[in-house]
């Protein structure tokens, strides 16, 4: 894993959650109607719809507004749910949702921003890889912790957060990493986060973020905040939303908090903002 990147997670006692009143900012084009992750670029919003879509990665502006979209063309489009990005310009987009925790064809592309931001067709490098302790598909459903919808770069390492969909529910959180480069690779596995043992609606995880030190894991009524420094993490913020809806990405910026969901009988897609200084 080259940097020899080692991660510690600390779930505490629970810190009491503060209620935010996340600010909608926008509706999302009507071409991006179940957006399952986020990243920001300068002005612009990247993000891709859920399983079943083309692969393609739409970017928008603030007010809502398609401004280009660039299609993956060796990329297949099992279940995209994440996109992240490096210090370097790389983003990594995650072929790996697996509801069923059946899978067993599970990838992540590696692409440049720039290429997704002025191209109309980009190549990907393809990183393919499997879980090391699942043995079964699917496993027992007392172990179904292999879906996985959120993931972090960080130096040459990316880290997988999976969501937890074991019956009866537990709230462990598995983290695995991987080298950020193409090829076949089998996870590490890290030691995993005890999220609570409440239910999947509210404490599995659905995206990540990593600004400098500070880790942001989102699930559907929660934005967990982590402090990231030295290795260590340990949980410093509970943020609880006041809106009900599928929040699927999340993306850190300028001193805010940008999520996006998708479209329910709830509502339309959205942009939500939440003011957040660190």
């Amino acid at each position: 894993m080259g940097k020899n990147v080692i991660l510690f997670f600390c779930f505490l006692t629970r810190l009491s959650a503060v209620f935010c009143q996340e600010k909608v900012i926008t509706e999302l084009p009507s071409t991006l109607s179940e957006s399952s992750g986020l990243l920001v670029a300068g002005d612009s919003f990247l993000s891709f719809n859920d399983s079943g879509g083309k692969p393609e990665v739409y970017v928008f502006n603030s007010a809502g507004k398609l401004t280009h979209a660039c299609l993956i063309k060796n990329a297949e489009h099992s279940d995209w749910e994440a996109i992240t990005q490096d210090e370097n310009g790389n983003v990594y987009i995650g072929d790996f949702g697996n509801n069923d925790n059946k899978r067993v064809d599970l990838k992540i592309y590696r692409l440049h921003l720039n290429d997704l931001l002025t191209k109309e067709v980009s190549t990907a490098e393809i990183i393919s890889f499997s879980y090391p302790d699942q043995k079964k598909f699917p496993p027992e459903k007392t172990a179904w912790y292999y879906d996985a919808e959120a993931f972090i770069a960080r130096n040459d390492s990316l880290f997988l957060f999976t969501k937890n969909r074991t019956n009866p529910f537990d709230g462990l959180v598995k983290v695995y990493g991987l080298a950020n480069k193409k090829g076949v690779q089998t996870l590490k596995l890290y030691p995993s986060i005890p999220f609570p043992a409440t239910s999947w609606l509210e404490n599995s995880v659905t995206d990540a973020c990593l600004y400098n030190n500070t880790l942001f894991l989102l699930t559907y009524r929660y934005v967990y905040v982590f402090d990231y420094s030295l290795g260590v993490s340990k949980l410093i913020d509970t943020i609880e939303f006041k809106s009900v809806s599928q929040k699927e990405g999340i993306y850190y910026s300028n001193s805010a908090i940008y999520i996006t969901d998708e479209t329910t009988i709830l509502g339309a897609s959205k942009l939500y903002k939440i003011n957040y200084a660190l």
